[in-house]
């Protein structure tokens, strides 16, 4: 899935590329996103979930990203 990551306040954290990691403003690695659209810190600890997102369930994620 790839979007944007939001904390539960709507405040934006950052983005999810198409291999479901998530990382910050910054670049920074900051969790993953769950099957369920959640976004989860290395802990397991729901930080947030994922807004307009994209699936890329259809071809490999390495392809997806590829063509972004």
């Amino acid at each position: 899935m790839t979007g944007s990551v939001n904390d539960f306040g709507g405040v934006r954290l950052g983005s999810a590329d198409a291999n479901g990691e998530v990382t910050d403003h910054a670049g920074v690695h900051i969790g993953r996103v769950t099957e369920r659209g959640e976004v989860v810190d290395f802990a397991g600890v729901r930080i947030g979930r994922v807004s307009g997102v994209t699936e890329n369930r259809d071809r490999p994620a390495t392809e997806t990203a590829a063509r972004s």
